[in-house]
C-alpha cells in the first residue's frame, strides 16, 4: 500500500490520519444530506385546513368618506368665485370661508359639508349651490380590533394579509383565540358580511400559515376574539343584529357606513 502511494507521487499518510479523514468525509456527507432534507421541508408549503362561515347582516349600507382635521378640500360655490377656495380642515375641526362664520367639517362627508355651507350662505346668496371636492385623500387602511396589543388602523399597503395586519397591531394577546378571527367587510351589493375564519390545524405555525394566505381589502375590520367561544359567538350575534352601531364604534372616525335600506333575508 505504501509503495503504491509513493509510486503515484503522493505524500504518504499515517493510518490514523487516513481514519480521521475518512470519518470527516462521512460526517460531511451526513451533514449535506441533513441540510438538504431541511431545505426541501421548508420550501414545500404545507396547506392548513381552514373553515370559513360567512354571515350577512339584514341591513344594507353605503360607504362614505369622513373628513378629519388636516384634510384639504376645494369648496366651489356656483356663480360666486370670490367665495370659492381651497381650505384645510383645522385641528379644531372647522373651516373658514368668506362672508360666513366658521363651519364644522370634521366628522362630515363632503356632501354633508356642502349642505351645511349652502345653509350658511342662504342668508347672503340666492339659491346657493355648493360642491365640496376632497383633494388629499388619506391612504387606505385596515382596522384591527379585539384581543390585540394595539388596536389600530394600519395602512393597507403595509398589511395586505390578515397576518401582517395583526402583526402591525402589536400581535395577539395571550387571551386571544389564536386559531380564529372574524373578517368584517362591506360587500359590493351593500351588505356587511362577517367571515368567521377558523383554522382547523392545532399546530403552533398553522394560524400563521392560514392567516398569511388570506388577503384583505381597504376598510376591512379584523376582529380577534377572546379564548371563550361564547364571547365570540355573542360578538357575531351582536354584529349581525346591530351592525351599524357596532361597526361605526370601531371605525367611525375614519370612514362611515350609512344605512340606506332595510331588507329582509
Amino acid at each position: 500500500m505504501r509503495e503504491c502511494i509513493v509510486a503515484c507521487g503522493l505524500r504518504p499518510f499515517r493510518l490514523g490520519t487516513i481514519s480521521r479523514l475518512r470519518w470527516g468525509l462521512v460526517f460531511c456527507l451526513l451533514l449535506m444530506v441533513t441540510l438538504g432534507g431541511c431545505v426541501r421541508a421548508v420550501s414545500t408549503q404545507r396547506k392548513v385546513p381552514v373553515e370559513a362561515r360567512i354571515v350577512k347582516a339584514n341591513a344594507r349600507f353605503q360607504k362614505e368618506y369622513v373628513l378629519l382635521a388636516g384634510d384639504q378640500v376645494e369648496v366651489v360655490v356656483r356663480r360666486s368665485p370670490e367665495i370659492s377656495r381651497t381650505v384645510v380642515v383645522r385641528p379644531d375641526g372647522f373651516i373658514t370661508l368668506p362672508i360666513i362664520k366658521d363651519i364644522r367639517a370634521a366628522g362630515l362627508a363632503p356632501k354633508e359639508l356642502a349642505v351645511e355651507i349652502e345653509k350658511a350662505l342662504a342668508g347672503r346668496l340666492v339659491s346657493p349651490e355648493v360642491t365640496v371636492i376632497t383633494i388629499n385623500v388619506r391612504q387606505q387602511v385596515v382596522y384591527v380590533t379585539g384581543e390585540v396589543n394595539t388596536p389600530a388602523a394600519v395602512p393597507l399597503s403595509h398589511a395586505p394579509t390578515i397576518l401582517q395586519a395583526i402583526s402591525l397591531a402589536g400581535g395577539m394577546k395571550r387571551s386571544a383565540s389564536a386559531h380564529r378571527v372574524a373578517l368584517i367587510r362591506l360587500t359590493a351589493d351593500g351588505f356587511l358580511a362577517v367571515s368567521d375564519i377558523d383554522v382547523k390545524g392545532k399546530g403552533q405555525p398553522d394560524p400563521l400559515l392560514a392567516f398569511g394566505a388570506v388577503p384583505v381589502q381597504a376598510d376591512d375590520v379584523i376582529f380577534v376574539p377572546e379564548n371563550a367561544r361564547s364571547q365570540y359567538a355573542r360578538f357575531l350575534d351582536d354584529f349581525v343584529n346591530r351592525p351599524l352601531g357596532t361597526l361605526n364604534s370601531i371605525i367611525g372616525t375614519y370612514v362611515n357606513f350609512r344605512l340606506i335600506e332595510l331588507l329582509s333575508r
